[in-house]
């Protein structure tokens, strides 16, 4: 799972890093995955995000007070909702990602959107891995 984390954290940060700009990245959703795997990949998509050169990442104190907002709320869905988490953020993009199986299960499939602070959807990306096999998604 980390060289999909790498990967999207590449493909959603690429904007920002080319700018020297900050993102305000919603916390990465994983649903379907168990709580447990949830903490640990949470953790290594965060540290994936740092290393990223040249990006600076908005406070989580400000990102959850944001999400805490009616504006903050259906960011999955809305771009609008992202518009909001940068602007509240002091960021230039904001992003929302979601990794989970497919419907199989064979895969992890990774979804992401980036949106700039004045509402313009700047990319949506997509990336899938092959899941070991006997593995929990």
């Amino acid at each position: 799972m980390s060289r999909l984390l790498a990967l999207l954290a590449l493909l959603v940060a690429s904007d920002a890093a080319a700018q020297g700009a900050t993102l305000a990245f919603h916390p990465l959703e994983l649903r379907e995955l168990p709580p447990l795997q949830r903490q640990r990949v949470q953790a290594q998509f965060a540290v994936m995000l740092a290393r990223v050169a040249q990006v600076r990442l908005a406070g989580s104190a400000a990102i959850e007070e944001a999400l805490q907002k009616p504006a903050g709320k259906d960011c999955e869905l809305r771009d609008q909702c992202l518009r909001f988490l940068a602007e509240a953020t002091e960021s230039l993009y904001a992003v929302h990602a979601r990794v989970r199986p497919d419907p199989l299960g064979l895969q992890l499939v990774a979804t992401a959107r980036v949106v700039r602070s004045d509402g313009a959807l700047v990319r949506t990306a997509t990336a899938s891995q092959p899941q070991a096999e006997g593995a929990a998604p």
